[in-house]
C-alpha cells in the first residue's frame, strides 16, 4: 500500500499553520451480505453472497450480478462469476453472445489479455 502525505502551508492572519492529509487508496465497495466474504492469501475478496444486485464491469462488458448470489473476483480484484440478474449481451473477442438471467457466467483473463466468458447462452426459437 503506497503512502501519500501532501503538505499545505497556511498563512492567514499571521498565523502559521501545516495541514497533513493522509489519503487511503480508493477501495471497490462490495455489498456483501454479513458474514459471507473470504479473501485471497493477499487480502483481497475473493468471493461473497451479494446483499443487492451490483454491475461488474470488465473488459468493455457490464454484467448484472443478482441480490443473494455468490460474486467471485481473482486475486488481482477482477470480477470472474456471478448469477446473472438480467440477460446481457457480452463481447467475447470478435463475437457476441447473450447470456441468460438467472445463470451463471464465468469469465476469465489469460496472460495475454485475452478474455473468456462462459455462460448459459440464449438460444434462437424457430417455429415451424
Amino acid at each position: 500500500m503506497k503512502l501519500y502525505i501532501v503538505a499545505t502551508l497556511v498563512f492567514a492572519s499571521g498565523i502559521f499553520g501545516i495541514n497533513l492529509t493522509l489519503p487511503q487508496p480508493a477501495q471497490a465497495s462490495i455489498p456483501c451480505e454479513n458474514g459471507t466474504s473470504s479473501n485471497h492469501n493477499n487480502g483481497s475478496l475473493s468471493s461473497c453472497t451479494l446483499r443487492v444486485d451490483m454491475n461488474a464491469s470488465l473488459n468493455n462488458n457490464v454484467y448484472y450480478c443478482k441480490q443473494a448470489s455468490t460474486i467471485s473476483f481473482d486475486d488481482e480484484g477482477r470480477f470472474t462469476s456471478c448469477v446473472l440478474s438480467t440477460s446481457v449481451q457480452l463481447r467475447n473477442g470478435n463475437d457476441l453472445k447473450i447470456c441468460e438471467a438467472d445463470y451463471p457466467v464465468y469469465v476469465s483473463v489469460a496472460e495475454d489479455g485475452t478474455q473468456s466468458i462462459s455462460c448459459h447462452e440464449k438460444t434462437a426459437r424457430m417455429n415451424y
